[in-house]
């Protein structure tokens, strides 16, 4: 955390809101992740989705996940 310890907060926060959106690169999909209704998108997109509820999280502490298709990049 460098010391940073709320900007860490935050993105692991978003890190999590994005997870449990159901967003994962295909590495964390595993072999059932399309049947739990997860959305496979490239590393790009996820970083985006993540720093999307970086945002979200730091504005509304009750911030529902950003999904990661709304983010403008093509997954």
């Amino acid at each position: 955390s460098l010391g940073q310890v709320a900007a860490a907060d935050a993105i692991e926060k978003a890190v999590r809101l994005t997870l449990d959106g159901g967003t994962r690169t295909k590495d964390l999909m595993g072999p059932n992740g399309e049947a739990r209704g997860w959305v496979s998108v490239g590393t790009a997109a996820f970083g985006e989705a993540v720093a999307a509820n970086v945002t979200s999280a730091s504005t509304n502490p009750r911030a529902r996940p950003v999904p990661a298709h709304t983010t403008g990049r093509p997954t």
